[in-house]
Formats: structure tokens, C-alpha cells, sequence
């Protein structure tokens, strides 16, 4: 069963002529997908060859080439600091030099190292086969997401690419690790030849998420060098939020701590975004004297279209709150616990700040809230087992709050 569907899988892929090279960057390497004729074929060293469909079979060899060596004594190196550059080869410090075991002469020998990258530089891939056949190349090579969110509102989204591969073809970068079955690579260059062409109309990319599976496909794209710096769009966001967030842990009191602050984000078309945005890092910058700073680096997860999307901006600067317990009261008859808090927050800014306060605990809910002053435009969408308390406080002030929990004996 399995040979026949190998060889179904071949003879369906022979009638496609692709017309392109194809490269499909995954987080943990590059696979260059390729048409080859049958005969002799010059391979990078660096490359590793995962497959070869269509072909009755095929061998690897290294290129014909002996550069020039001096037969030495290994002892004379014994105060020089050796660098292993690859299996039994090995740099000698502050030269040219290569030295490794010949085994033909049973000896170790001395070559300079240009010509060892001659000698090592490509590798032969032998084709029998009475067609042409594809083949899979797998190189070094990851990506990953960036952003930059400047303090007008400014969103960039751009693309690292690191790859010991270089050459153009169709690109797909994909947010998985590598898959090593070849229909997988086939269907998605079909789905290219037959639907892409329109579907990407004149944009230089287009990106979709199918099951989990984040894609940017990148048509015509050229990797020329080891680190290549994408960028994607950029989209200037027109309101954003930063909140200052009290994580309350019921039934045991808190020291002084720095608040946690984070920025609100809706991904909405009318607020300037409105896109389906890939998890990666995000540099965040603040104005100084009309300047824009970097001075943060959080972490974006995967957001759909109009959610809303919540960016961690580490621990508040100006923002300190201190949670105390007052009471704590067992009535075992009726299986409660009433717990009441007093939570102080402090606030060394002469702005009003926004504040959360929430909390997730099983079997919780609120008794009552007692506001102090400084606190105003209060929103509690607090329910049973949620804490989920809002509002701006101008200076310093605190509240008290009950808490009542049930539980089984």
C-alpha cells in the first residue's frame, strides 16, 4: 500500500511543471524545493538533502579537487590553539592554516584555508533517473516576527530572515518547525502555480493563518546575504491605553510593590489596524524633549481582527500599591470565609492614572467595595470567581474591599 501511493504521489507530481524555485523558511531551517535534471549536480556543502522524488536513485560524492598539503608532525602544535571548524579539520590560531588527518597517507597534514574552502565548498549529487525529479535542500535558517510602536501611534511591522542560503524563488515563511513529508511542499507549490498569481493581485506578500499555522508567502524574493532585515507595512494607530495593573492574590496580604503596567490596543480597522498580527517582539518607544526613545522591549502574542490586544510594558515607574488584610473570618455552619482588604495605591505622578485590579480565584465573590477619594470613574465588571475592578485615581488613595468565598469541608 505504501510503495502504491509513492508511486501515485510521483506520477502526479510529474505532470506539474513548475516554474520557479521554490523556498519554504520554517523557525528551525530553510528547505529549497527544486526541479533537477538527471546527471551530475553541484550541492553546497551546507545543504543537507532530504529527498529526491522521481528518481531511480541517486549518490553523493565531494568535487574532485587535492589541494596542496605539507605532511607535519602533530606534536609541533601542541602550544597552539586549535579550533575545530568542522569533523577532525581544525583552524590554527591567529593564521591561515587547516590541519587534519589524512588517511590516505595515514598522516597529518597542513593546507591553507582557501584552499580548503575549495576543497570543501561543494558536494555532487548524482541523478539516475530517465526524467527530471525534485528535490529538497534543507540549510541553516530561522525567522521571526518584530515590531516597533513609536509614541504617535506609529505600528511597523518588519521580519528577520537568517539563512546560509542565498538565491531567489517563490519564499514561504512559515511558523512551525520543518516538515519533512514531501506532498506537503508539493501542495503548497500547486496551490501557488494555480491560485496565486491572482489571488496576490500587485502586493509584494500576502499572510494567512490555517489552523494555527501562520504563513507569509513572498513571491520573487531574493536571499543575498546571512541576515536579511524585511520590512512589511506600516500602520499608524490612532488611540491606545496604558493601564496600571494590580494582580490581587486573595487570601494572603502583600508588601509595597511596583504596579504592572500594559497598553490597550484595539485591533480594529477604525483605529488604524484591523489585521490578524503574528506573535513576536515589540520595541516600544517614549518621547524625551520631541524625540523618540526605545527604551522598552515587550512580547506580542497572536491576535485575531478586533480583539484587543494587550502589550506588557514591564513595571510601573510611577505606580506602587500595598494590599494588607484587615479581617479573616471562618463560619463553618455555612461552609464561608469573609475576608476584607485594605489596598493602598500610590500614585507619584501628577497625572491621573488608569488602574485594574483583577483576580481569578474559584468560589470568590465581592461583598462590597468602599472607595476612598481620589478615585473616580469606577467600573466593576467584577462577577463570581472574577475580580474585575477599573478606574483613574489622581493621587494617592486607597479602597476596601470584601471578599466572600465558599468552599466544601
Amino acid at each position: 500500500m505504501k510503495r502504491a501511493l509513492i508511486t501515485f504521489f510521483i506520477l502526479i507530481i510529474a505532470l506539474l511543471s513548475f516554474s520557479k524555485d521554490y523556498n519554504f523558511i520554517f523557525k528551525d531551517g530553510l528547505v529549497n524545493f527544486i526541479k533537477m535534471s538527471p546527471g551530475k549536480h553541484k550541492i553546497e556543502n551546507n545543504a543537507e538533502i532530504m529527498w529526491v522524488i522521481g528518481s531511480n536513485g541517486y549518490s553523493v560524492s565531494y568535487e574532485d579537487f587535492s589541494p596542496k598539503f605539507k605532511i607535519i608532525d602533530i606534536k609541533d602544535y601542541s602550544y597552539n590553539t586549535l579550533k575545530e571548524i568542522e569533523n577532525n579539520y581544525y583552524l590554527v590560531d591567529d593564521s591561515n592554516k587547516i590541519i587534519y588527518f589524512n588517511n590516505k597517507i595515514n598522516s597529518w597534514v597542513e593546507i591553507l584555508k582557501e584552499d580548503f574552502e575549495v576543497f570543501n565548498s561543494n558536494k555532487i549529487l548524482n541523478i539516475s533517473s530517465d526524467k527530471d525529479v525534485y528535490v529538497g535542500l534543507k540549510y541553516d535558517a530561522n525567522w521571526k516576527n518584530f515590531y516597533e510602536l513609536k509614541s504617535n501611534g506609529n505600528f511597523k511591522r518588519s521580519i528577520e530572515i537568517n539563512s546560509d542560503y542565498k538565491g531567489k524563488g517563490y519564499t514561504f515563511l512559515i511558523s512551525t518547525n520543518i516538515n519533512s513529508d514531501p506532498n506537503y511542499y508539493y501542495s503548497q507549490v500547486r496551490n501557488v502555480e494555480t491560485f496565486s498569481k491572482s489571488a496576490m493581485g500587485d502586493s509584494n506578500f500576502s499572510e494567512n493563518i490555517n489552523n494555527e499555522i501562520y504563513t507569509v508567502e513572498l513571491r520573487d524574493f531574493s536571499i543575498d546575504s546571512n541576515k536579511i532585515i524585511l520590512n512589511l507595512y506600516e500602520k499608524d494607530i490612532i488611540n491606545y491605553e496604558d493601564r496600571n495593573l494590580i494582580n490581587f492574590t486573595p487570601y494572603s496580604s502583600n508588601g509595597s510593590k511596583n504596579m504592572l503596567k500594559y497598553r490597550l490596543i484595539e485591533n480594529t480597522d477604525y483605529n488604524g489596524l484591523g489585521l490578524d498580527i503574528n506573535s513576536g517582539e515589540v520595541f516600544i518607544s517614549e518621547k524625551f524633549d520631541d524625540i523618540d526613545f526605545p527604551l522598552k522591549k515587550s512580547f506580542i502574542d497572536n491576535y485575531a481582527k478586533d480583539e484587543l490586544i494587550r502589550l506588557s510594558l514591564g513595571e510601573s515607574w510611577n505606580m506602587k500599591y500595598k494590599i494588607e488584610k484587615i479581617s479573616d473570618k471562618n463560619f463553618k455552619s455555612q461552609s464561608t470565609r469573609i475576608m476584607e482588604y485594605k489596598i493602598s495605591i500610590y500614585n507619584y505622578d501628577d497625572k491621573i492614572q488608569k488602574v485594574s485590579i483583577l483576580s481569578d480565584s474559584l468560589g470568590m465573590s465581592i461583598e462590597s467595595i468602599k472607595f476612598g477619594n481620589n478615585i473616580s470613574n469606577i467600573e466593576n465588571n467584577s462577577k463570581e470567581n472574577i475580580i474585575d475592578i477599573n478606574f483613574d485615581i489622581s493621587k494617592s488613595s486607597d479602597l476596601i474591599i470584601t471578599l466572600k468565598y465558599l468552599y466544601n469541608d
